[in-house]
């Protein structure tokens, strides 16, 4: 845990347990010490916890900016790379930044790792929303793609649709044209399809089914970290020239 986080508001150097109970979360990216898109983070978690616990979380996005660069600044994270902050919501209504993963490298990146894939189906509570039932659910199916070698996970669910790859918004590549399945709106989402958009190709929001997977050219996800372009998907390779031209307009 960090040394300082953020609790409803407060720098405090002296974070207690975190409550054990459930939670709505947001990952935000963290640029040379300044955290990114932080009303639009706000505005998710706020209406994930207004939705399912029925508590009103708000924060203002100016001072939650400052208090964040300072939680950075006194935990000594480092200013040339990019890290993260973890934004937790819970049933209480207590709210909680904390500082998160170091990166390599500098912004929102295409990431150099290229994993293999397994595809797995599963249906999550509450939908599509960012609640620690999805989070453990996503490590439950990560744990079994890696005993069978596989470092990401593809996530279908009840219906064969094709959602996420590891906890994050899926797109596929067929030709210059760009797919995603039609889903709940998230910071990350919202901002690899205007990166799509910006490069010039195409995209379509229609429903990318399993079978889908076996034909596409290239697969590719986006999270905190910026775009992870898939190897492969249940054994078939894949490219990344049209994903390494999004990535460019990140």
């Amino acid at each position: 845990m960090s040394d300082f986080i953020v609790i409803n508001g407060t720098l405090t150097d002296r974070p207690p347990a975190a409550p054990d109970e459930p939670y709505v979360y947001q990952r935000l990216h963290v640029s040379d010490g300044r955290p990114l898109d932080v009303a639009a983070h706000v505005d998710a978690a706020a209406r994930a916890a207004r939705g399912i616990f029925g508590v009103d979380f708000g924060a203002d996005a100016c001072r939650t900016d400052a208090l964040c660069r300072e939680m950075l600044r006194r935990n000594r994270y480092p200013a040339g790379v990019s890290s993260c902050i973890d934004l937790r919501v819970y049933a209480s209504g207590e709210a909680r930044w904390s500082a998160g993963e170091i990166f390599v490298g500098r912004g929102l990146v295409l990431r150099a790792l290229r994993p293999e894939a397994l595809v797995v189906s599963y249906g999550l509570p509450f939908g599509e929303a960012p609640t620690s039932a999805r989070e453990a659910a996503c490590r439950l199916a990560a744990a079994a793609a890696r005993r069978l070698g596989c470092g990401s996970v593809v996530r279908c669910d009840e219906h064969g649709t094709a959602l996420t790859a590891d906890d994050a918004p899926l797109f596929v590549v067929r030709g210059e044209r760009v797919y995603t399945s039609p889903t709940v709106g998230s910071v990350e989402r919202d901002r690899a399809m205007r990166a799509v958009r910006a490069s010039g190709l195409p995209l379509r929001e229609v429903p990318v089914l399993r079978e889908h997977l076996k034909v596409v050219d290239e697969a590719f996800y986006c999270d905190c970290r910026g775009i992870t372009s898939l190897a492969g998907c249940d054994g078939v390779p894949y490219m990344d020239i049209m994903t390494r031209r999004v990535a460019r307009y990140l």
